[in-house]
């Protein structure tokens, strides 16, 4: 069942948990696809907060793990100004040489600098043990001294660019056009985006990026005045320039680094006006559906009366819907968004997620995110459930807390069966489904536990 797993969703589920737990997960066979291996090994890089590459080996080894299929590791630390830097030791560099068909090593964390990016290469090269000259070290350095970027491999392997506050707009816009050709993934941080957006998406500097299908754009809620009506300007040329691309990411504000912290969003918000903006720009593409969490709230609006109840108590209400068919019309009701999903299109080209912290399972489906506690209160409220039919190609993933942990990660079929019975029945974790729902425990007992009461107590049954 593992290897059958997209990538993505392993690593939606896998993230919350801890190495034990996913050596357990590893377990379940001896083969495993490299694709998911990589997701793998970055899963645990993230989830650990003082990485041990050795001891992550020796744990994974006694469950079957096969060191030989890794080819792409990637070290995450939470090196900060101040600390001191990486030692030997601390890279276990003697391990990664054993990994004998590891082609490249992609170190990453907050503010790399020269005094912590330096050793840390020495040490993987030359310390005992160490990488030879094949693998390729990728690192990307934003240091205040510097102001550069650079790299120790050839372009043509650079895939995935994360720019984050202390870069120059000539660096930025020179590295996108040399890297260009190969990206996949470009990212840029709130001050990056707000100082050196027309850097690198401005018309004139005719950046392409003939791969990318993740781009994602820092902290919008900075952009204001003239500078948002370049964003929305540029932003939709380059959309539309590239049409590979499947996930736009218009944050409220990046997560830290610290895995403590790593799902913090904000829920306060975004500029209120931007995403409708942008989906009304001229020339925007139609079937580039854009997500975001406040407006999906608003889509979902708690209530216990259905869509006929609610018109008929304003009949000018049901002109201004037939009228407008925005996803973003803050007044529907749970029925009613319920019934605009079901007549969506089975396929969608282009999928654009809000936040992108958890990419669609494949292409063609919907990403629907919801805080911790928000999505069981709306079908908690709606009494018709079982007579609503939702598509498959819909996508709900549940927000945790930054104090999750695996054991808040229940099995779908457990929470709410009525709900269960309408997306199909799920495995244990649903990680051959598209539905996976987090759930985050309450200071006064388990939220969860009240939150399921609620639901059952619609049709006045008992919670399991």
């Amino acid at each position: 069942m593992l290897l059958s797993v997209p990538p993505e969703i392993f690593l939606e589920v896998i993230s919350f948990l801890s190495l034990k737990d996913l050596a357990q997960l590893v377990g379940v066979s001896r083969e495993i696809q490299p694709a998911v291996l990589e997701i793998l090994y970055k899963s645990i890089k993230l989830y650990n907060r003082n990485p041990s590459i050795k001891y992550t080996f020796d744990l994974l080894k006694k469950d079957g793990f096969v060191a030989s299929q890794v080819t792409h590791a990637t070290l995450v630390t939470y090196v900060k100004w101040g600390e001191p830097a990486a030692t030997d030791k601390w890279w276990d560099s003697e391990v990664l040489s054993k990994v004998k068909n590891l082609e490249t090593v992609e170190v990453i964390g907050p503010l790399l600098g020269d005094h912590f990016i330096i050793p840390a290469i020495k040490s993987l090269r030359r310390a005992k043990g160490g990488l030879p000259p094949s693998v390729k070290i990728i690192t990307f350095r934003t240091s205040q001294e510097r102001r550069w970027v650079y790299t120790y491999h050839p372009k043509e392997h650079v895939a995935r660019v994360q720019i984050w506050m202390n870069i120059e707009t000539i660096t930025a816009s020179t590295f996108a056009r040399d890297y260009g050709r190969n990206l996949t993934h470009f990212t840029m941080s709130s001050k990056s985006l707000v100082n050196y957006f027309p850097g690198i998406f401005h018309p004139s500097f005719r950046v392409h990026m003939p791969k990318l299908t993740h781009l994602e754009l820092g902290n919008v809620t900075r952009i204001k005045g003239e500078l948002f009506q370049a964003v929305r300007r540029y932003l939709t040329e380059f959309i539309i320039r590239h049409d590979t691309i499947t996930h736009l990411s218009l944050g409220t504000k990046r997560p830290s680094a610290r895995p403590t912290h790593y799902f913090n969003f904000d829920e306060t918000i975004i500029l209120p006006d931007f995403l409708p903006a942008l989906r009304s720009f001229e020339g925007f593409p139609e079937n580039v559906l854009v997500l975001q969490n406040r407006h999906v709230k608003s889509m979902f609006k708690f209530t216990s009366l259905n869509l006929a109840e609610r018109e008929a108590q304003s009949p000018a209400r049901r002109e201004t819907r037939d009228q407008d068919d925005d996803w973003h019309d803050a007044n529907l009701d749970i029925m009613g968004c319920l019934q605009r999903l079901q007549r969506l299109p089975t396929v969608f080209p282009r999928v654009v997620d809000w936040e992108g912290r958890f990419p669609a399972p494949s292409f063609g489906k919907l990403l629907m995110i919801l805080d911790s506690n928000y999505l069981l209160k709306i079908f908690g409220g709606f009494k018709h459930l079982e007579d609503i039919t939702l598509p498959k190609h819909i996508l709900f993933s549940m927000l945790p807390s930054p104090a999750l942990d695996h054991e808040n990660l229940y099995p779908l079929a457990e929470i709410c069966p009525k709900l269960s019975k309408i997306i199909g029945q799920r495995s244990k974790y649903m990680l051959s489904g598209d539905y996976v729902f987090k759930l985050e425990r309450g200071e006064k007992g388990d939220l969860v536990d009240v939150l399921v009461e609620e639901v059952f107590s619609v049709e006045g049954g008992a919670s399991p």
